[in-house]
């Protein structure tokens, strides 16, 4: 699912989940005009020298935070407050830069310091008298509640939560739950003052030189498609909770020093509340979510004699092999995933081959196998719009666990084969088309003539309403083409007549 990041549409496929999750090292920024000048001011950079001479002790400093900011008899009550959480769809949106796909929740939210838990649920949807909230998170899982069933979900963020980074109560009674482990290693002037820098294991917490107040929780965090992120926890604009203590009103989580996630209290207001009067905060009994189906070894589909369907439960890609090169119509999901395509391939067109690796669009599930073809020194061929930011991924350095490509990087080439209109490959038996129309913008279909057929990536939709399906069957009309088969990633292989019967031709 994102980070972080296609064609001009709105995207159609829900955010994907945090396994898949998230996120961006950096974004194509257009060219300001000539005498231009930013709107707001950017932030201060960054500097950090040692800490001062005599400073008092980790665990002191942590004290005197908890001291500042949790109320005295947290154990005895539970935060109560309502967040609204925005996390911008990088990896769905239209384009690689701003702005991007707004994606908003608004939640209750309660925390039981006792426990270390935070629960959250739907505004619309509140828990019952004795029911457990719909999501659980304490500071190192998160989970899932269905009625009476606590599911554990899979670790991530190489075993760190990022939902309860947001909450910077449970980050700093985690911290002094461990604070003999914990050390001074600096100060550093951000956001404009001095703080000072504790480290436990691979992880800094930032907090105010003046008062001790939590203003960051700083580390480095695997992603699936940039290899590791700088991520950054802000908490800011402290308020004082009704009851005792004080609490964020906007907590923000960066990759690589831009915004992805953002939350903010709602109506500015934070109480405490009795426990009883609150959801069951517990996971007792909490059983592991279900495990995906083992392997990503894909099923095969045949089109004819030379093309197939490469399918998972997830996303289906298509291969063909015309005169001696093998075409890969899309890289989805993984290395894993790339892996058993490149088992699948040998034995469906055994012998050494050419590969070409055609990338329909730029949504990140979508090229996260681009990297293991060009370790194996595939050419890529997508629309000329997308270059810049494939020509990023594959440049981008994967320092936390090197991948295929990483460990390549001594002889991988990066080359590129520019779609504007159309391109003709292997003498012509199969074409690459650029869609047309708006919602199908900087996006482009395959064309195999001796198969008659047509890939369309993620632009064939169940969804008669679509407008990027309604454009694929516009394009192919105005090529002149006349498929016996379509297909695309996330519907089965579709005859054409069934499939332009779906959306007929506007009326003059």
């Amino acid at each position: 699912m994102t980070r972080p990041v296609t064609a001009a549409r709105t995207r159609r496929t829900a955010p994907l989940a945090v396994a898949t999750a998230v996120a961006v090292a950096a974004f194509l920024v257009p060219a300001a005009p000539v005498g231009a000048q930013q709107l707001l001011p950017s932030a201060s950079p960054e500097r950090c020298g040692p800490a001062p001479a005599g400073t008092v002790s980790a665990a002191a400093w942590l004290d005197r935070a908890a001291a500042l900011v949790l109320p005295p008899d947290g154990d005895a009550r539970v935060l109560r407050f309502r967040a609204g959480h925005e996390t911008p769809l990088w990896e769905q949106s239209d384009r690689m830069y701003e702005p991007f796909v707004p994606n908003v929740t608004a939640s209750t939210r309660w925390v039981d310091l006792h426990a270390g838990l935070e629960g959250r649920a739907p505004i619309d949807r509140p828990p019952g008298p004795g029911m457990r909230p719909s999501q659980i998170n304490s500071i190192s899982t998160s989970y899932l509640a269905r009625d009476t069933t606590v599911m554990r979900l899979p670790a991530d963020s190489a075993g760190t939560n990022t939902a309860a980074a947001f909450n910077p109560w449970l980050v700093l009674a985690a911290w002094r739950a461990d604070a003999a482990n914990a050390r001074v290693v600096g100060r550093c002037l951000y956001r404009d003052a001095w703080r000072i820098v504790l480290a436990r294991g691979a992880e800094k917490l930032y907090l105010s030189e003046s008062d001790a107040e939590p203003v960051k929780l700083d580390r480095t965090e695997p992603h699936y498609l940039w290899g590791q992120v700088h991520a950054e926890y802000l908490w800011s604009t402290w308020w004082g909770v009704n009851g005792g203590g004080y609490y964020p009103n906007a907590a923000f989580r960066l990759f690589d020093g831009t915004v992805y996630e953002r939350a903010g209290i709602l109506g500015f207001q934070t109480a405490l509340v009795p426990r009883d009067s609150a959801p069951r905060l517990d996971v007792a009994g909490a059983v592991p979510f279900p495990a995906p189906p083992a392997g990503n070894a894909p099923d095969t589909i045949r089109v004819d004699a030379d093309t197939w369907l490469l399918r998972t439960p997830a996303y289906t890609e298509a291969v063909t092999l015309r005169r001696d090169t093998v075409f890969l119509l899309d890289a989805t999901t993984s290395e894993a995933r790339a892996r058993a395509d490149s088992a699948w391939i040998a034995k469906l067109f055994p012998g050494r081959h050419p590969v070409v690796l055609v990338v329909t669009d730029l949504a990140w599930p979508h090229v996260s196998g681009v990297r293991f073809w060009v370790a194996r020194g595939a050419i890529v061929a997508s629309h000329r719009a997308s270059e810049s930011f494939l020509r990023r991924v594959v440049d981008r350095k994967w320092t936390l666990n090197p991948d295929a490509l990483e460990r390549a990087r001594a002889t991988a080439r990066f080359r590129f084969r520019a779609v504007d209109d159309s391109l003709r490959l292997a003498g012509g038996d199969l074409v690459l088309h650029a869609l047309r129309n708006t919602s199908t913008e900087t996006a482009i279909g395959a064309w195999v003539g001796q198969s008659r057929f047509f890939w369309a990536g993620d632009y064939v939709q169940r969804d008669p309403t679509s407008p990027y399906s309604r454009d694929v069957a516009h394009t192919i009309r105005a090529l002149g083409l006349v498929p016996l088969k379509v297909g695309a990633q996330h519907v089965p292989l579709t005859d054409w007549t069934a499939f332009e019967a779906r959306f007929p031709l506007p009326r003059p």
